[in-house]
């Protein structure tokens, strides 16, 4: 019985993860080489921050024109 509880209670919070961010947060999307895809996640995971976080902070620093 526990397991189906967990699994029901991990299902839950998977869907309101998801509802959550459909409503807070729009999709971007944009292309890189094949060959750097894998060296850009290499550069971000070593400086601690997710491909995501990284790519919005430079934009966000691009558009108060520090960079």
């Amino acid at each position: 019985f526990r397991g189906d509880q967990m699994e029901a209670e991990k299902y839950d919070k998977i869907k309101y993860n998801n509802q959550y961010n459909k409503e807070h947060y729009a999709r971007l999307t944009f292309l890189v080489p094949k060959e750097e895809k894998q060296e850009i996640k290499d550069y971000c995971a070593a400086r601690g921050v997710s491909v995501n976080s990284f790519v919005v902070d430079l934009i966000r620093r691009a558009m108060a024109g520090e960079i």
